[in-house]
């Protein structure tokens, strides 16, 4: 039992689930491609919100969580996505952005950027 419990611990899609998960932008949108083969598309001018929600579930587990809420969706994927670079370079273009909870080890979620007429 622990000996199947331990490799399954060990492998490496279970220790990099966020690999699963890509996020793209350009001039319109972002763009969540997710495990399940599902893509969300969020236009930046209908982008309402962008929070990271993290948890306690570290190492191990996918700590740390991009959500952003959009006028006609939504959508969220994990750090360590893969294009998490372009989409961070994007967001620190929006008034206020500013980038929190990335040393949080508890359960918490951090509001990140709220568009002013959203409120």
């Amino acid at each position: 039992m622990f000996k199947a419990l331990f490799q399954r611990m060990l492998a490496p899609k279970d220790l990099r689930p966020e690999e699963d998960y890509s996020v793209s932008v350009n001039d319109d949108l972002i763009c969540i491609s997710c495990p399940d083969g599902k893509s969300i598309e969020i236009a930046w001018e209908g982008l309402n919100k962008i929070e990271v929600h993290t948890n306690d579930t570290g190492p191990w587990g996918v700590d740390a969580w991009f959500v952003l809420e959009g006028r006609d969706s939504h959508g969220s994927f994990p750090l360590g996505t893969k294009g998490l670079d372009a989409a961070l370079d994007r967001f620190k273009l929006l008034p206020g952005f500013k980038l929190q909870g990335m040393n949080s080890t508890s359960n918490a979620i951090f509001k990140c950027w709220v568009r002013d007429d959203a409120l």
